[in-house]
Formats: C-alpha cells, structure tokens, sequence
C-alpha cells in the first residue's frame, strides 16, 4: 500500500485526511505530501511526540496516558478519533483521521520493546459521528528508520481498509 492508493480512494469517497503522529514524527505527513494532489484531501498532520502535545494539541487526557502509557492501543484510539474531529471541521465533510505510536528505537522498556506499534483510524462524519475506528497494534523488527517505515506503509493500509469496511460513499 502506498500514499498516492490512499490519496485515491479518499478522493473518491470525499473524505479529507488529518493525521496524528508521534513515533513516525512527521514521516507520515511526508510521506502523504510526497505525492502530487494530496491538497485535494490532505488537511492536516500534528506531531505530537511529547505527552504534553498528545494532551494540549489533541485533547488526549493525561488519565489517559498515566493509566495505559503513551505507547497504547487507547491512545492511538484518542488520538485517531480526535485528529478525525478536527478535519471534519476544517473540510466541512467527513475526515480520515490517522494516528501512529510507537517505540520506534534504540530505547524501549521491558513492557514496551523496540518495535511495539499501536495505530488507529477513526471516520467521523459531523451529522453522523464517529462511523469506526480501527485499532492495530504490531511488534516490528529492524532499526529506528525501518520500524518508522513499516508503520507508515501499515497505517496506510489500516486506512483504506477501514474505508472499504465501512464503505463509505461521502
């Protein structure tokens, strides 16, 4: 799966993209903006490697992160649903919204090794709400780079699978 396959299918359907990331820092939204178009449904992407940015810039609650960590499947969750919300504003439609977090390397913890992903893809339309988030948590292998590569192809993927799941037609 690649950006310009995603780029497609939500131009298709009208639905715009916001994207959350923290263990891909930005890699993510380069990697969207790489391909010719993506204006058309690229509204937005945060990096928000700190806790404090997962809290003041997508209103993530630090009882949150306190109870399950920054590197979860219920933070990814927050952070999906809330990037979708603020697109949906900003496209005046339905939004993508994508989120990636992870321990991308060479520091981990025992709880938490090298390679632990958590991402999360949530629709939201304003007259009708949430219609999913998808949640998937993966343990890749490689350096630093690699893990931040194979969690951007695979969250490319989660999206357009959540867009064929629900089938939505904007």
């Amino acid at each position: 799966m690649n950006a310009a396959e995603l780029i497609d299918v939500l131009r298709k359907q009208g639905v715009g993209l916001v994207v959350a990331e923290s263990c891909t820092g930005g890699l993510l939204s380069a990697t969207v903006t790489d391909v010719a178009g993506c204006s058309d449904v690229f509204l937005q992407g945060h990096v928000v490697y700190a806790n404090a940015a997962k809290c003041t810039t997508l209103q993530i609650p630090e009882t949150l992160i306190a109870e399950f960590g920054a590197v979860s499947a219920e933070v990814a969750h927050g952070m999906a649903q809330s990037a979708a919300l603020g697109g949906s504003g900003l496209c005046q439609g339905p939004c993508l919204g994508l989120a990636t977090t992870g321990v991308a390397g060479p520091a981990a913890s025992e709880a938490k090794p090298v390679g632990t992903v958590f991402l999360a893809a949530s629709i939201y339309h304003p007259e009708f709400g949430y219609s999913a988030t998808l949640p998937q948590s993966l343990v890749l292998k490689g350096a630093r780079q690699s893990i931040r590569q194979q969690t951007v192809e695979s969250i490319l993927c989660l999206g357009v699978k959540l867009l064929a799941d629900v089938a939505f037609q904007g």
